[in-house]
């Protein structure tokens, strides 16, 4: 088996680094969304229950988790822009070198 190219291998660990947090940032948003749908419907319980005061904190609690979404959401666009960017750099570099 030949060995890895280390040049070749530390040009691609940041792209792949950065793939990485995209998809964690993927994996929180979906968990975050799915978070603010259940404080929402526990909301609606809350006030089909008469619970004024229950239904304010659970919306609340789903007002937090749209703020911490839409951070994710910025932070997701960031990270694939970022990895476009390297990746296009990469490619830059490994297409001079081949010349």
């Amino acid at each position: 088996m030949p060995a890895a190219d280390p040049a070749a291998l530390g040009a691609a660990l940041p792209p792949l680094l950065l793939q990485a947090a995209a998809m964690i940032a993927t994996s929180l948003l979906a968990v975050n969304e799915a978070e603010c749908q259940n404080w929402s419907k526990r909301a609606a319980l809350a006030v089909e229950a008469g619970d004024d005061n229950l239904a304010r904190k659970a919306l609340g609690r789903k007002r937090e988790y749209e703020k911490i979404t839409a951070a994710l959401r910025d932070q997701q666009a960031a990270s694939l822009e970022a990895t476009q960017t390297l990746r296009r750099q990469l490619d830059a570099m490994q297409s001079k070198l081949a010349e």
